[in-house]
């Protein structure tokens, strides 16, 4: 379905299980506490309501996934926005952090945040009014004032990032970020140095084990964070450790198979044709 009339439109028990989807997902908002409703008249001069949709789609395990997307076009830029830049770790610094877990025998984690842009806290400068969405009911002279970011939200990265900067270099947390890449926290734990990459809601810790698990539990009081173990696969990259040498391998091999089904002209070895092949 593409539409929220056409979801409530579906046969039943498709129906049934698009409702308790919305259900959840709105559950899951007041819970976080993701907005509250206000009067139009206490609306801030120059503010105007932004639009929002419901995103439909089934997941490949079965489950019935509904998410409420702002409308982020009808922003204003200066008004309901000012920066919407957010840093992800690079490629090099990665590729270091690897270098240094392999010479100093470390452990590693993925961590994943999970409902990641419902966690980012809007700035009190950016207020953002929003209608009502489809499914719920307020009077007709109310609104919703947003609180936390939602999906589609320009800023969404950004106001993110800088939230999970903030938690991890608080005082209970005790990391430092890194001045070279925004996206790199470290501190000294009990066995030895720890080290967060973040990208986007992505990230992986190194260091001794016991280190990183007193961390994870540290961050998990302000975050929901699942744990994915070894990452086999961060980014985009397969990531291989040798266990007899001191080496890793980063692979995408994925990417080569994605482009053989897309080309099959490749795949079965004919000659590649571009608009300047004669003919």
């Amino acid at each position: 379905p593409k539409t929220y009339r056409e979801t409530m439109s579906r046969p039943e028990p498709e129906c049934t299980k698009w409702k308790k989807a919305i259900r959840k997902k709105f559950e899951d908002m007041e819970r976080r506490k993701v907005w509250k409703i206000i009067k139009l008249e206490n609306m801030e001069d120059g503010k105007r309501l932004i639009g929002n949709k419901w995103v439909f789609k089934v997941k490949r395990d079965g489950r019935y996934r509904a998410r409420l997307v702002a409308l982020g076009y009808t922003q204003i830029p200066g008004v309901d926005y000012t920066d919407n830049f957010a840093p992800v770790v690079t490629d090099i610094t990665l590729r270091i952090v690897i270098i240094i877990r392999i010479i100093f025998n470390l452990e590693v984690d993925q961590m994943d945040v999970e409902t990641v842009f419902l966690e980012g806290i809007l700035d009190s400068k950016e207020r953002i009014y929003m209608k009502c969405p489809s499914g719920m009911r307020i009077e007709k002279n109310e609104c919703l004032l947003l609180l936390k970011t939602i999906y589609g939200l320009v800023q969404l990265a950004r106001v993110f990032w800088k939230t999970f900067t903030k938690v991890v270099t608080s005082e209970e947390i005790g990391m430092k970020q890194c001045p070279v890449d925004q996206c790199l926290f470290h501190k000294q734990g009990n066995n030895g140095i720890i080290i967060l990459l973040l990208y986007v809601d992505d990230s992986m810790i190194v260091g001794h084990r016991n280190d990183i698990d007193d961390l994870i539990r540290l961050i998990k009081k302000k975050f929901n964070v699942k744990t994915e173990g070894k990452p086999n696969d961060f980014l985009g990259c397969n990531i291989i450790r040798d266990t007899k040498k001191p080496k890793v391998c980063l692979l995408q091999a994925h990417l080569i198979e994605k482009l053989a089904t897309e080309y099959e002209d490749i795949k079965k070895g004919k000659p590649p044709v571009t608009p300047g092949t004669p003919g």
